[in-house]
């Protein structure tokens, strides 16, 4: 089952999918409205939360998408243009190249303004479309509308995407996915001599994708291990000759890789990394990471836009021979799985899981204390769904009795269900700045860039008194922290307070002097003067 018995050629997939539609019991157009209503359904709740986050710097106050003009020269500059403003100046954020994100926050200003609510069901639909296009991916894979259907709403209600879906500035990932998909629809019904508008239409999705968010570098890889892997194909045929056959078929997805990846580093050339953990202990991280990430997916339960997780220094320590040995058992189980099935779609999936992580797992490129968040999850969990519609679907075929596919049917209902309440009753945090960061600090109490958060917010509230003890609070755990030490000496410059604001300020110049920033530059001329 999987990859190894899917169609010999064109013709013969659609067949399969016409086949599964006049044999299934409930018409397909049915499926996908309930896979709908129920992806949208948790997310209602987020069309009354407002901006939090970059959704003002980026959407709001941002000119570079106020206007159509101002368009193009999008693509030749980092992130809408930001990396001249003092959102991103002050944090060194010239990371990002992103145009097509651009374009959808120039026409979502064009058609809702300011509007939050807006806003956010534009992100909403934006969703239910990428899961939509996971249920009809799904549908050609298994050829099993029930599986299709498990496997798509699993992905519709995970509770991981409520960081992707409930705040606007995470649209990148949904716009990725939805390419991406796209991508292999096309490629899926195209295996042998596509004709030229379809070819041009796959790579014109994948191009579209690379623009939205970088780990889409990675499906090229994902497209290469799909045809190796293909079951059509002859099977005394050696592996190179499939591995040369693959790559001639998936070589224009590589150079297009590689031609993003050097505009990428031509534009964001000046943007120089914030060196703050060794490359040693990044390595050793990576397993706790990754971890991390993989219990999420299966066990989404107290999420949270910040958490506590330890740089891991030694090989002796706990935190990094455990997660090995969970990785190893996982890798046991999903070879105990592909050997009992034998179907190759397991370790693709597998590999569309591990390779769009692959990105965040250096955490080198991140931010000290801002090196993990779910929204990373939402392209991975695309092989999560994968796996889900291949277990349904191995459990219950179409040929065993009722009464088995009764058993499946029941335990994914109560895994959607529990998905969908725990979305709803999870995303409730998200519907302010001050709730976000408060649910962040109790639950990462450890986190000081969680109460760093906090405290500017309680700044933009005029609660000074809050703001000076919850930046006291993060500075007595991490002395070093420069923000930190830069916005209370703001504090203390809003409280005209002036001489401890003055030694806040010197002290944040004298931990960070090379990225200290445009913020606190300001605020020391205003006391200067």
């Amino acid at each position: 089952m999987g990859l190894d018995h899917l169609q010999k050629n064109h013709e013969g997939a659609q067949a399969g999918t016409e086949n599964s539609g006049r044999g299934a019991r409930v018409p397909i157009l049915l499926c996908m409205l309930l896979v709908a209503a129920v992806t949208a359904a948790p997310d209602v709740s987020t069309l009354r939360y407002g901006l939090v986050l970059d959704d003002n710097p980026q959407i709001m106050n941002n000119p570079a998408v106020h206007n159509w003009a101002s368009l193009p020269r999008n693509f030749v500059v980092p992130l809408c243009g930001l990396v001249e403003s003092n959102q991103t100046a002050e944090k060194g954020q010239a990371t990002y190249y992103r145009p097509l994100f651009c374009v959808w926050l120039t026409a979502g200003y064009a058609l809702f303004g300011t509007n939050a609510a807006s806003w956010h069901a534009a992100t909403v639909g934006l969703h239910v479309a990428v899961t939509l296009l996971l249920f009809q991916l799904l549908l050609w894979l298994v050829k099993d509308y029930r599986a299709a259907t498990a496997g798509a709403l699993i992905f519709g209600v995970h509770p991981a995407h409520i960081e992707s879906v409930a705040w606007i500035s995470a649209a990148p990932d949904l716009l990725a996915a939805l390419a991406l998909l796209g991508v292999f629809l096309i490629y899926s019904r195209s295996l042998d001599s596509p004709p030229l508008w379809r070819s041009l239409a796959a790579h014109g999705l994948y191009a579209a994708a690379l623009l939205s968010k970088e780990p889409a570098v990675f499906f090229a890889p994902v497209a290469l291990f799909y045809e190796v892997a293909r079951g059509d194909l002859a099977p005394e045929m050696r592996v190179a000759e499939r591995l040369g056959r693959a790559l001639r078929r998936t070589g224009v997805l590589f150079l297009m890789a590689m031609a993003y990846s050097f505009v990428r580093v031509e534009l964001l050339l000046s943007a120089r990394p914030l060196v703050w953990v060794s490359r040693h202990d990044a390595v050793l991280t990576a397993p706790s990471i990754l971890v991390f990430y993989l219990r999420h997916l299966v066990w989404p339960t107290r999420l949270s836009y910040y958490y506590d997780l330890p740089i891991v220094t030694r090989t002796a320590s706990p935190g990094f021979w455990m997660p090995m040995l969970i990785l190893a058992a996982v890798c046991a189980a999903g070879w105990i799985w592909w050997r009992k099935s034998r179907s190759i779609a397991i370790p693709w999936a597998a590999a569309w899981i591990f390779l769009m992580l692959a990105p965040v797992l250096n955490i080198a490129f991140f931010w000290p204390y801002d090196y993990y968040h779910d929204r990373y999850l939402y392209l991975p969990s695309i092989g999560l769904a994968i796996l889900a519609a291949l277990a349904f679907q191995q459990f219950a075929p179409q040929d065993v009795p009722d009464r088995r596919r009764l058993v499946a049917t029941t335990v994914a209902a109560v895994v959607v269900v529990a998905f969908g309440f725990s979305t709803a009753i999870q995303s409730a945090p998200w519907q302010s700045g001050i709730s976000m960061f408060t649910y962040a600090v109790q639950s990462a109490p450890g986190n000081a860039m969680a109460k760093n958060n906090l405290g500017t917010q309680y700044i933009e509230k005029d609660r000074l008194e809050e703001a000076e003890a919850i930046f006291r609070e993060a500075l007595s755990q991490h002395p070093d922290f420069w923000l930190g030490t830069y916005n209370l000496g703001y504090t203390y410059y809003k409280e005209k307070r002036y001489e401890l604001a003055e030694t806040y300020f010197c002290r944040a110049i004298a931990l960070c002097l090379s990225r200290g920033g445009t913020r606190y530059r300001r605020a020391w001329r205003f006391w200067k003067n």
